[in-house]
């Protein structure tokens, strides 16, 4: 019997929750899995929201971004910020625990 405390680390809950996050986006999964252990994964999930927010349909129904998953890729991977006006699901969690 294989010891499993010599493979690789556990994910966290909020790793695990942000690749999920991403696979819902089209994110292939090993490149989920990099950008949750790469970056934090709470901000990874804030900013899903947000680009999902950008990315929405215009008034003709035609969707904004023709690669939602790239996009999504390129803002965690170039750290674009979520204004601190949008109101994220953590957010609101905190708000709601306040």
């Amino acid at each position: 019997m294989a010891d499993k405390s010599s493979g690789p680390a556990e994910l966290t809950e909020a790793q695990q929750a942000a690749i999920e996050a991403l696979l819902e986006n089209g994110i292939l999964p090993a490149k989920a899995k990099a950008l949750a252990l790469q970056y934090d994964p709470e901000l990874i999930t804030d900013q899903i929201e947000y680009a999902q927010s950008q990315m929405s349909t215009d008034s003709s129904g035609k969707q904004k971004i023709a690669n939602p998953a790239g996009f999504i890729i390129y803002t965690i991977e170039n750290a674009l910020p979520v204004p601190s006006s949008f109101l994220t699901s953590r957010k609101k969690r905190q708000l709601d625990a306040e």
